[in-house]
């Protein structure tokens, strides 16, 4: 091998280095997923039986604040997460 070709050989081993190092990022921000989405859904249990009743109230669909009840979120949570 003359110079030329160990300076290139020794590129395209960086570049490949490089796309790897990228794989691995990916693969943990979709690790994190999960994680964000269970701690979104604990913050929306907290607060949406609240929500619920401010916004259903005193209208004539207040039946759908019965769903938001947290036993019903709970299992939905649960279900989803």
């Amino acid at each position: 091998m003359n110079g030329e070709e160990m300076v290139c050989d020794r590129r395209k081993g960086h570049d490949e280095i490089k796309k790897g190092n990228g794989k691995a990022n990916i693969y943990k921000i979709l690790w994190l997923l999960p994680i964000v989405f269970s701690i979104h859904n604990m913050e929306e249990l907290l607060f949406l039986e609240e929500w619920a009743k401010e916004v259903f109230a005193g209208r004539s669909w207040m039946f759908f604040a019965r769903l938001y009840e947290s036993p019903n979120l709970e299992v939905a949570m649960l279900l989803l997460t």
